[in-house]
């Protein structure tokens, strides 16, 4: 088996392991937490991963590209800005908009704001 097949055999193995993963980890979710647990995790992780889409704003696709172009990576600093930015921002929001967003209890409102703390450092992660 050449190098080729073998990086693509660990690459759609590791695929699928995260995609059972995942599974089980919903069913481990659902089953702890009960329907309206589960409910008020369902919105708060779907509100984080929209929120996650448009803070990133496609500077990773950017930078990927202009690195692998041109070698050059001089635009990585004004990217990080701009992600941290549109994060302080979104964090900002969603700590406002929370108790509007998630009108069920305490809960979900506190989670809701310490989940969106970590749209900061996905920003970074987005960069690197």
């Amino acid at each position: 088996m050449g190098p080729t097949v073998r990086a693509a055999a660990w690459l759609g193995a590791a695929q699928v392991t995260g995609q059972v993963l995942g599974l089980a980890m919903t069913l481990v979710l659902a089953a702890r937490l009960g329907l309206v647990g589960f409910g008020e995790y369902a919105l708060v992780s779907a509100v984080l991963f929209v929120a996650n889409v448009g803070t990133t704003f496609g500077t990773d696709m950017v930078l990927v590209r202009e690195i692998a172009g041109t070698r050059q990576t001089h635009r990585v600093a004004a990217a990080t800005i701009v992600q941290l930015g549109l994060s302080i921002v979104v964090v900002s929001g969603l700590w406002m908009a929370a108790p509007l967003l998630a009108g069920r209890g305490a809960e979900v409102v506190t989670a809701m704001r310490v989940i969106s703390l970590t749209l900061l450092p996905g920003a970074l992660y987005g960069v690197c």
